[in-house]
């Protein structure tokens, strides 16, 4: 991954919350890797942390969204 100092898991999860593709990034020097996958969202966790918690393409992940209250500040 570019000019990152360490290591990390890249997670692509589709719509569904279902995992589609997990790469194991190692610090690189150029030429870099591009890692793709299809994805509405990407997940960037420590590197080996996905093999240790037994997370694997397929596994379904679920996003709580939480909102914020509006800030007094907001409508002005």
């Amino acid at each position: 991954m570019r000019e990152m100092a360490f290591p990390i898991d890249i997670v692509f999860i589709n719509t569904e919350g279902e995992i589609t593709t997990i790469h194991h990034t190692p610090i690189e020097e150029p030429p870099y890797t591009e890692y793709t996958g299809v994805a509405k969202y990407v997940l960037e966790v420590p590197y080996g942390w996905t093999s240790e918690n037994s997370v694997t393409v397929g596994d379904r992940i679920e996003i709580e969204w939480r909102h914020r209250r509006s800030s007094p500040l907001s409508s002005i």
